[in-house]
């Protein structure tokens, strides 16, 4: 059997293992569901009928002070108005993406810990699974704030290099192609970058004494010769949610939907797109688990007891064909 061939048959016992590890504690795992998709859809809805009035206000103020003949007086006090509602749609957008944020962190660092419990069998108690992230989110939130960095600069870099070949690219042609290779070679190295940054905040939920920059690096470790799989297993993950948004996304700008239909098409998005994410942190659980079995490590999984806490060292027992 060739090597790429191994690498395809593990690539797919790894997606079968992560769709066994909902079945193990499927009460929990429907629970930290609920957790990210109800506030999520709440937040959707708030959001959307928050922010209508202010960008219909802040359009037809717009619109006549560009197409109208204002005196000096009303001109100065439509620009003021225009400037207070973009003001209020900042903010509320700056309240969204915030509220957005913090409870996608914790249902994934929820689902993170009860992926690897369940992976290597252990019972988590939906009241203990809180108390641990009461007491351990610090250590991913500080992975998490590094995360947000790398993603951030690398956007900001790529966003440079792209305004580079608009700038120097006199020939349309020599641009375009130069921008497609571009973007794909942009978007595989961010796929690549991102399986470390993802595998990272595995351990840092898991492990207790590796967070931040360290547990980064503790993924690269870990990831060593495997590292092109973990890649396929980002490729996969990221083809899949794209088609979702996709076609969900065309059937939203479909032509006379009405605004019920197109808000019930969005919640549909965001609840695919939500249990797309939880699959992937499954999966990378479930990579990052088999990742230190292979290399003879014991997956360690952080138990709370009446007395205090504990760790159990256990070696987990999985199909055989994962490894």
């Amino acid at each position: 059997m060739t090597s790429s061939s191994s690498m395809a048959m593990s690539l797919m016992a790894i997606l079968r293992e992560s769709l066994k590890i909902p079945l193990r504690n499927g009460k929990l795992m429907l629970s930290i569901a609920l957790f990210l998709l109800i506030p999520s859809s709440l937040l959707f809805l708030s959001n959307h009928f928050t922010l209508k009035p202010s960008l219909i206000d802040a359009f037809t103020k717009a619109y006549i002070v560009r197409n109208t003949d204002l005196e000096p007086p009303e001109y100065v006090e439509l620009l003021e108005a225009i400037k207070k509602d973009v003001g209020i749609i900042i903010s509320e957008e700056t309240i969204f993406i915030l509220a957005s944020c913090t409870i996608s962190f914790f249902s994934t660092i929820a689902l993170i810990y009860a992926a690897a419990a369940a992976y290597c069998w252990e019972e988590i108690a939906p009241k203990e699974l809180f108390v641990l992230i009461r007491r351990m989110w610090k250590r991913p939130a500080l992975t998490w704030s590094y995360v947000a960095l790398f993603n951030l600069g690398y956007l900001f870099l790529g966003a440079s290099l792209i305004g580079v070949l608009v700038l120097f690219a006199g020939d349309p042609v020599l641009l375009i192609g130069l921008g497609g290779f571009g973007a794909l070679f942009f978007v595989f190295m961010y796929l690549y970058l991102s399986v470390f940054w993802r595998i990272g905040l595995v351990v840092s939920v898991v492990e207790k004494d590796c967070y931040g920059m360290g547990a980064i690096w503790k993924a690269g470790e870990l990831m060593k010769g495997r590292k092109l799989q973990g890649f396929c297993l980002s490729l996969v993950l990221t083809l899949v949610e794209t088609v979702i948004c996709v076609f969900l996304g065309f059937q939203m700008e479909g032509v006379g939907r009405t605004e019920a239909t197109r808000l019930g098409m969005g919640l549909a998005l965001i609840s695919a797109t939500g249990l797309v994410d939880l699959f992937a942190c499954v999966v990378y659980t479930v990579f990052y688990c088999d990742c230190k079995n292979g290399i003879g490590q014991k997956v360690e999984i952080e138990r709370e007891e009446w007395a205090g806490y504990s760790l159990i060292s256990t070696n987990c027992h999985v199909d055989t064909s994962i490894l």
